[in-house]
């Protein structure tokens, strides 16, 4: 098992243009880049900056896990899985207060399901004008094909449904 560590976050430079990637191992034992988005860089300042580390920016070769346990190492896959649920609950709660019961019901559905992160990022890109290949390598898909039938078939259902929805 692999511990993400802020030494994955790297600063590069193509073409004259400077930019952070994150290193990710994931599925099929495969590890890709991700490009992070510029304003992603002021919240892990502020992560590190919290965690009293001495340089805001990651350091190559960094070995400080990103998600210290409070001994030190790193939290367990089983411990973010439960944040993220309490936060899950936490958020359909105030929906349900604010009279969304709705949307409250939906965000309960999900509340385990930790890969609705994952889709939730790539739908934003997807809805933000990315290209759909740069989407699909980022998420280390085998290809674009997949991207496209699992990303775009379900926003083109979404159009729909919101169509259908419209007042004349």
């Amino acid at each position: 098992m692999r511990t993400p560590s802020f030494g994955d976050f790297r600063r590069t430079i193509v073409d004259g243009e400077p930019y952070w990637i994150y290193s990710v191992f994931g599925k099929g034992d495969k590890t890709w880049q991700v490009t992070l988005p510029d304003a992603y860089l002021a919240y892990l300042k502020r992560w590190r900056t919290h965690l009293g580390l001495a340089s805001p920016p990651p350091v190559p070769g960094e070995s400080t896990p990103i998600l210290p346990s409070n001994k030190g190492d790193a939290i367990g896959k089983r411990q973010v899985q439960r944040i993220y649920e309490e936060a899950m609950v936490a958020t359909a709660d105030r929906m349900e207060d604010q009279g969304n019961a709705d949307e409250a019901r939906q965000m309960r559905a999900i509340r385990s399901e930790t890969h609705y992160l994952r889709h939730t990022g790539a739908s934003q890109a997807i809805e933000a004008g990315g290209d759909i290949r740069h989407i699909s390598e980022e998420l280390g898909h085998a290809n674009a094909t997949f991207t496209e039938s699992v990303y775009v078939n379900s926003e083109q259902a979404r159009r729909r449904t919101e169509g259908r929805r419209r007042m004349v």
